[in-house]
């Protein structure tokens, strides 16, 4: 154990710099246990160490992160809009409504008879990244959304 110690050392200084360095002896081996080739040098030859190459580091220019922008930069918001569908009961239309929009039980339920009688209707009007959060969760319910820039509507 020793002999390893000594060698990691030895190597770990010798990479700090360049100098001779002669290897230490070692204890006699013991009968029952295992030698290792770290334990078994025995002589006094001299070993040369160079110090580590050094890396150079590469000339990394950075690029600007060029995000695209919404199709309309100027828009106020996407309003989220629900259509009417024979499939799903006004129950469980409104339930998402609160669930997902986070709209009152009175606010879903206006909305939901709005889709009912008119055919559509508009849930709210939000950023991007929420009207598609709220599009793509009441599309996994099974109901029928779609998002509009506010401009357009």
């Amino acid at each position: 154990m020793r002999s390893v110690l000594v060698t990691l050392l030895l190597f770990v200084f010798s990479s700090v710099t360049s100098f001779t360095i002669s290897p230490l002896v070692t204890e006699p081996r013991q009968s029952n246990r295992l030698s290792s080739p770290i334990s078994s040098i025995r002589t006094n030859k001299s070993i040369l160490c160079a110090s580590p190459a050094t890396i150079e580091k590469k000339d990394v220019s950075k690029k600007k992160d060029v995000k695209k922008k919404s199709e309309n930069s100027n828009s106020k918001g996407w309003a989220v809009r629900l259509f009417n569908d024979p499939m799903n009961k006004r129950e469980f239309v409104a339930r998402c409504l609160t669930e997902v929009c986070n709209l009152s039980d009175g606010k879903a339920y206006q909305v939901m008879m709005q889709a009912h009688q008119n055919g559509i209707a508009v849930i709210g009007l939000y950023h991007l990244e929420m009207a598609e959060l709220y599009k793509d969760q009441l599309r996994e319910r099974g109901l029928a959304i779609d998002m509009i820039p506010v401009d357009d509507a």
